[in-house]
């Protein structure tokens, strides 16, 4: 899968040419699962000792070990997730296990018709005689600092690991800068030339359409999973441009992408646009609100065909709260009334601003970005305790950790030291199980994962509607709500949802701590992590006594969609993103 991807964007030709090229280096596919590496040169298979199989599919940190800064590690996934240029001396290792410093270049690779990023391309050029770091600790009164001195050795390109400890830093010499931005340079022309001849042309700079800001890749993935009709606007941007639109919508008028990126929403109105409708769109859009309005929109299909559009407006915020974008979901009105098995259109409105905003979320910079603007770093890059020094912090953590337990005893809400974890219930992380809390509807979330899928989060409605403690539901399977009424077919059809991965909707008979029992209308739906597998289940819950009481509220089914994706944006945004 590797190679066919490098092939069919480019030709069959340009392995041969690339293995002329005398550089180590690699060319990664961020598009693939795991960002793998779809090929490698000649001389950086020479350098590391490795075979070609034995690289293409492995991600770079394949190369890496435990005496590899983690620090530059972080700085390269975060120019990864920000599509950008880096260099830096990084600390690798060969096959037989010896370490060795290189001067690792990478740059992106754009397409040049959507400005999306390709492919990533990382020269690594050996460090030679290279300028090593040498620390030397200096007492001064009780303030120990330590000075850099700069010394001139010939070493070979593998450095011992014993002396590591010693030799913190590599830094390359000026023509070895030079070598690796003239790798990039050689690279990157073979690449444009080749691309030529596919009619797929990339280049090393992004080339954005009229209008339109430049969405990140991991963004356009994203969003590019959604299957219904959309479009996505930057508010920021004069005129409120279209930043992304999806196929369907693309099929539904008619248009093409490059016909539509940069154009105001407007394009798609006619005639006999009903103008109130347009300035109810506008004041909604000014006041950072959603809407749902019917407007009679205009195709480009060939007979210039109008359409009655169902239009589903509504606001992304990012981390801060402020709107990034405006996602605008159509339905033609006329695909209503052929739906009676499906799910209203204004449930997969939400649905898609639900994912929508999964995936602006989960494309956000990490906000643990590597800064490191403090005065002075640059001539003070670590300072080391002594032993003793370790030894009175552990010694204060022990103090203070007494006496919390103890006055923790006298209120009878223990503490400790270590967490402790229900029975069968994974810990989640406290920024995941914060972001779960703001949900108020009832739901569960289950790890499949663990023996019998046990509860690993109940939400606060959950205990409401059911009776239960918390501790009382953690760690249980949901069976525990089923009785001897419970229709065992219903059960059946929910297992085999989950064993296929599914979602599903079902009515069912609970039974309470009390014993008293009522008809739960439960949605089951899985959740998955940044790689596409399932990391949870999410079963919403709705008493279906209720349904007939909320004639002006939100269907029951439109509540659970937006649980769903609110549980999702949640999970979604606790993973880290690994290069």
């Amino acid at each position: 899968m590797e190679e066919e991807s490098f092939n069919t964007r480019y030709s069959l030709w340009i392995k041969e040419a690339l293995d002329e090229l005398p550089h180590n280096f690699t060319i990664t596919d961020p598009f693939l699962s795991n960002h793998p590496i779809v090929f490698a040169s000649l001389g950086f298979l020479k350098m590391t000792g490795y075979t070609l199989e034995e690289v293409i599919g492995r991600n770079g940190r394949a190369f890496q070990g435990p005496k590899t800064n983690r620090r530059s590690v972080l700085e390269i996934r975060e120019a990864i997730r920000q599509e950008r240029s880096i260099q830096l001396s990084l600390l690798n290792y060969s096959k037989s296990g010896s370490a060795f410093w290189i001067l690792f270049h990478m740059v992106p690779v754009f397409g040049k018709d959507d400005g999306k990023v390709i492919n990533f391309v990382a020269v690594q050029v050996p460090i030679n005689g290279q300028e090593m770091i040498h620390r030397n600790v200096v007492d001064i009164g009780s303030c120990r600092r330590e000075v850099f001195m700069h010394q001139e050795r010939d070493l070979s390109v593998e450095c011992d690991v014993q002396g590591l400890e010693d030799w913190e830093h590599c830094e390359a010499s000026e023509s070895e800068k030079l070598k690796a931005v003239e790798g990039i340079n050689n690279v990157l022309s073979i690449l444009t030339r080749y691309s030529e001849l596919s009619g797929r042309l990339v280049c090393g700079k992004r080339c954005c359409l009229r209008g339109a800001d430049c969405l990140s890749s991991s963004l356009v993935i994203s969003l590019g999973r959604i299957k219904q009709s959309f479009v996505l606007t930057n508010p920021c941007l004069p005129d409120m441009p279209i930043v992304y639109a999806s196929d369907a919508f693309l099929t539904l008028t008619g248009y093409k992408r490059q016909e539509v990126l940069g154009q105001n929403c407007r394009f798609l109105s006619g005639v006999d646009t009903d103008s109130s409708v347009l300035y109810e769109m506008k004041e909604c859009i000014l006041k950072g609100q959603s809407c749902t309005v019917q407007i009679l929109n205009y195709s480009n299909r060939k007979d210039k065909s109008s359409f009655w559009n169902l239009l589903h407006i509504s606001p992304v915020r990012n981390a801060s709260g402020k709107t990034a974008y405006f996602v605008g979901v159509q339905v033609e009105a006329s695909c209503r009334n052929t739906e009676s098995q499906e799910l209203r259109p204004e449930t997969r409105q939400l649905s898609v601003v639900g994912a929508v905003r999964v995936a602006g979320s989960s494309s956000r910079p990490s906000s643990s970005s590597v800064e490191s603007d403090e005065q002075g770093l640059e001539d003070w890059e670590h300072c080391e305790a002594s032993e003793s020094e370790k030894l009175k912090a552990v010694e204060g953590i022990n103090n203070v950790l007494s006496i919390l337990t103890r006055y923790s005893e006298l209120s009878g809400r223990l503490v400790c030291g270590k967490r402790c974890c229900l029975r069968g219930a994974d810990c989640l992380s406290s920024s995941l199980v914060i972001s779960l809390g703001r949900i108020k509807q009832s739901f569960v979330l289950t790890n499949p994962c663990l023996p019998d899928m046990p509860i690993v989060y109940a939400s606060d409605a959950f205990l409401t509607l059911t009776g239960y403690k918390r501790q009382e539901v953690l760690g249980q399977n949901c069976r525990f709500l089923s009785g001897v009424d419970t229709d065992s077919s219903v059960l059946y059809e929910m297992k085999e949802c989950i064993l296929k991965g599914q979602s599903c909707t079902v009515q069912i008979l609970n039974y309470r701590k009390d014993k008293s029992s009522f008809w739960n209308l439960l949605h089951i739906s899985p959740v998955r992590n940044a790689s596409g597998k399932t990391a949870y289940f999410v079963g919403v819950q709705v008493e279906a006594s209720c349904r007939n009481t909320e004639s002006q509220e939100l269907r029951p089914e439109t509540r659970q969609l937006s649980v769903v994706g609110a549980v999702r944006v949640a999970v979604r945004s606790s993973f880290m993103v690994t290069y």
